[in-house]
């Protein structure tokens, strides 16, 4: 790969950042480094189960959600939303890359 020194490190996605739909600016913990960079280069984390996601893509895109259960051998996810008009709703089989997780301090 590129040798560009940013492997592995924990960062957020600035909100309202997005430029053409796939390239965001990112916040790297630990130094106050702001990084544009393509979605291709980015990975989502997902919490344990009981952690608080960010549902990114469908219907409920936008919306924070309890993590309830994953699926190993489907890679996907089920979550209880919990705000806004579908709080409570049970969602099953989300694929791992239709949320990620929310860092609480940021909400």
């Amino acid at each position: 790969g590129g040798g560009g020194g940013v492997f592995r490190f924990h960062s957020r996605v600035l909100p309202g950042q997005d430029v053409e739909g796939f390239v965001g600016k990112v916040a790297v913990y630990d130094s106050k480094a702001v990084l544009k960079l393509d979605q291709e280069f980015l990975e989502t984390v997902i919490p344990s189960v009981g952690g608080t996601v960010r549902i990114l893509k469908g219907k409920y895109s936008g919306c924070l959600a309890e993590l309830r259960a994953l699926d190993i051998a489907l890679f996907s996810a089920a979550v209880r939303i919990s705000e806004g008009k579908y709080t409570g709703r049970d969602v099953s089989e989300l694929p791992y890359e239709h949320i990620c997780k929310v860092d609480k301090d940021y909400l």
